[in-house]
């Protein structure tokens, strides 16, 4: 390959990658660096944020403008999309009221709107398009899941997860899946909401159960 576009909020963000509680190491490798380390000097790497996570806009400003940004990929090998959520965005307490995210929970459990409306922009180029997912909770994205041949979840990965997913995405290594939970297509799909109630309430307490309210609340 002589061109690599690399697109997303993850792309360089090496914050994602450590998760919740962690200590600090001395190097993180980020999806972009781990590219760039594995093809070497020969293949061009062209990098763009593109989008953050939730809005259209980088700068709050100028909107994105997706379709202009599609035809600019049109010397590109392939693209790859460095996409999902952050611990900026999900996490305990934290003072974050966007759309999709409150406090530190999430009002639900789709991909942000705006990713997947660029991922429809850059599938529609013909590209090779591979969607690169750093969360560090399940993901309901049933347009991507349907569309794009290529997604690799890659969690909140580490401070070597640009290494890893290189060795992915290149073929120098081939992942197992066996994944701990389960991934709903939409918030309706999920097993509770906020009408269960308890099978056998506690002495004095009644009504539903604060534990089983669903991610919609």
């Amino acid at each position: 390959m002589k061109k690599i576009t690399v697109l997303g909020p993850n792309a360089v963000d090496t914050t994602v990658l450590l998760g919740n509680y962690n200590g600090t190491p001395s190097r993180v490798v980020s999806v972009l660096q781990g590219i760039r380390d594995k093809v070497g000097a020969d293949t061009e790497i062209v990098y763009e944020e593109a989008i953050p996570f939730t809005r259209d806009s980088v700068d709050d400003k100028l909107r994105t403008d997706f379709s202009d940004l599609a035809r600019r990929m049109h010397d590109a090998d392939v693209i790859i999309f460095a996409g999902g959520i952050s611990p900026q965005l999900e996490g305990e307490a934290l003072k974050v009221e966007i759309k999709g995210f409150s406090g530190g929970d999430r009002t639900t459990i789709h991909l942000p709107e705006t990713q997947t409306e660029l991922l429809r922009h850059l599938k529609a180029t013909g590209k090779p398009l591979i969607f690169v997912l750093l969360t560090g909770s399940a993901i309901a994205m049933p347009w991507a899941d349907e569309n794009i041949p290529a997604i690799l979840n890659a969690w909140y990965g580490g401070q070597s997860a640009g290494t890893a997913i290189a060795d992915v995405l290149f073929g120098d290594y081939n992942p197992a899946g066996r994944l701990p939970v389960t991934f709903y297509r939409s918030d309706a799909d999920l097993p509770i909401s906020k009408t269960t109630t308890w099978p056998t309430a506690p002495t004095g307490i009644s009504g539903e159960c604060p534990c089983t309210r669903s991610a919609t609340d």
